[in-house]
């Protein structure tokens, strides 16, 4: 799930929900609820979050299919 390459991603920058949540101009309880996987990321906010976390959004969709080849 991208969700959690997300938050394994912020976390081994060592940056904080509070940190992403600032620089995306949301709340850490919205952001939160990204990491959680309990919204939905529209592609701007996804570019946004990878731009953060230095990865591009083809990479971190790359991770997310190694982790599931059934989809491609």
């Amino acid at each position: 799930m991208i969700h959690l390459k997300i938050r394994q991603l912020r976390k081994d920058m060592g940056l904080t929900q509070q940190s992403i949540a600032r620089q995306l101009c949301i709340s850490q309880n919205a952001y939160s609820l990204i990491e959680r996987g309990h919204t939905r990321i529209d592609i701007e906010r996804l570019v946004q979050i990878s731009k953060l976390l230095k990865i591009s959004v083809t990479e971190l969709i790359n991770l997310e299919l190694a982790l599931h080849p059934e989809w491609e």
